[in-house]
C-alpha cells in the first residue's frame, strides 16, 4: 500500500517536473516568434521606405528631364499601397 503510494507521489512529481519544463520551453520559442514577428515588420517597413524614396527620385528626375524638354518615355505606375501600409510622408 505504502509502495503504491510512493510510486503515485513519485509518478506526480515527475509529471509535474516534465509539464514545467514543457511550460519554460513553450515560453522561450514564444518569445523567439514575437522577435521574429517584430524583425519581419521592421524589415516591411524598411522595404517600404526604400520604395518610397525610390519612386519619389524617379518622379524628380523625370520632372527634370521633361523640364529640359527631354522627351521621358511612359512609365507604368505601380500599384498603390492601401493607406494603412504607406509610411510618412517626407
Amino acid at each position: 500500500m505504502i509502495a503504491s503510494i510512493i510510486l503515485a507521489l513519485a509518478s506526480l512529481v515527475t509529471a509535474f517536473t516534465g509539464l514545467a519544463a514543457v511550460l519554460v520551453k513553450l515560453r522561450t520559442v514564444q518569445a523567439k516568434v514575437d522577435a521574429t514577428h517584430k524583425l519581419g515588420e521592421k524589415t516591411e517597413q524598411l522595404v517600404n521606405d526604400q520604395l518610397d524614396r525610390q519612386l519619389r527620385y524617379s518622379q524628380q528626375l523625370t520632372g527634370a528631364l521633361i523640364g529640359a524638354h527631354i522627351q521621358v518615355p511612359a512609365q507604368e505606375q505601380p500599384a498603390s499601397r492601401p493607406a494603412s501600409e504607406s509610411g510618412p510622408a517626407g
